[in-house]
């Protein structure tokens, strides 16, 4: 008699592992759609165009968005992925741009420039001409300001 609880028995735990039904868990990742922007944007700048330092602040932001992206995390580090979004965009708002290299002409008022020197001891421009033609006179500055930067004006 013992036998048939046991075959019994038997077959109610073959049955009841066959009607397992394995679940495949559901994992929630963060949202990284402002992530991804601001990734995208950082990468429209170039470094010619800014500071050493402020562009490189920017790469170092943007490594870590990067890297960041590429891992996928889950909902509960949502937070630092805000937070990787936020310093990407101020590395971007905090972007320096470079002074105006030798060569380039600007308009600055009525007159024309170019600037001569670009270094960082030195800025200089001359005037190479007049934005308005049909002005009698004409007062050049002992310096001016390009992009944020100040020049000193020479004379030709």
């Amino acid at each position: 008699m013992y036998q048939a609880e046991i075959d019994t028995a038997s077959k109610n735990i073959i049955d009841a592992i066959s009607a397992l039904v394995l679940e495949t868990p559901v994992i929630k990742y963060a949202d990284l759609q402002a992530l991804q922007t601001a990734i995208m944007k950082a990468k429209t700048f170039t470094s010619s165009a800014y500071t050493p330092q402020s562009f490189a602040a920017l790469q170092r932001a943007l490594s870590v968005a990067e890297n960041l992206n590429i891992q996928k995390p889950e909902e509960g580090l949502q937070s630092t992925v805000n937070v990787a979004a936020a310093s990407l965009e101020n590395a971007i708002k905090a972007l320096v741009e470079a002074a105006p290299r030798a060569g380039t002409k600007y308009n600055v008022g009525n007159l024309k420039y170019k600037v001569t020197a670009s270094s960082d001891g030195q800025k200089t421009v001359t005037v190479t001409g007049m934005v308005n033609r049909k002005k009698t006179s004409i007062t050049i500055p002992a310096t001016i300001t390009i992009k944020g930067y100040k020049f000193k004006v020479k004379r030709n």
